[in-house]
Order: structure tokens, then sequence, then C-alpha cells
């Protein structure tokens, strides 16, 4: 398992997504956090530790809101991929004549 980390992180190092369309991310993300029940686990997962299901504030703590809300943002994000699926821009504007 710990060469399988290590392997990722010298992917990640040299990774080429520039070809990766926001379709093809949206169809990634729900392929792997809906596509099975441990994807759907670690999703939950996700959103708990982004703090999703609890309030960010606390009085007289900012640091602690900005922390929580920095975790929410991450989650976020992740939730909206999954969610909506982008749409594509046509190649060229259409005229009506």
């Amino acid at each position: 398992m710990k060469d399988d980390l290590e392997d990722f992180f010298v992917e990640l190092a040299s990774a080429q997504i520039s070809g990766r369309t926001r379709l093809d991310q949206y169809r990634e993300f729900r392929h792997v956090f809906l596509g099975s029940d441990e994807g759907k686990r670690v999703l939950h997962d996700i959103l708990a530790m982004g703090k999703m299901f609890v309030t960010s504030f606390r009085r007289g703590n900012a640091n602690l809101l900005f922390a929580q809300e920095g975790r929410r943002s991450i989650a976020v994000e992740i939730l909206k991929i999954v969610r909506e699926e982008p749409r594509e821009r046509p190649d060229r504007q259409r005229s009506e004549k």
C-alpha cells in the first residue's frame, strides 16, 4: 500500500491533465464517488471532514472559522462537480437568419 501512495505522488508530480475537460472531470468524479457503496462512503467522509453538516461560526475564534471555511470550500467544490453536469459550449456561434 505504501508503494501505491509513493507511485501516486510520483505520477502527480508529472501529471498532464491539460486535455481533460470539465465533462471528463464530472464523469470521473461521479464514477469514483457514486459508482460504488465504498465511493459513496468516502464522499460522505469528505463532506463530514469539510464540516458540511455543522456551522463554521464559533464566537470569538476567527482563525477556527477561516480554517473550517477552507475545509468546507474543498468539500463544496467536490460536491458541485459530482452534482452538476457541465454544459459543453458549442464550437461555433450559431445565428438565425
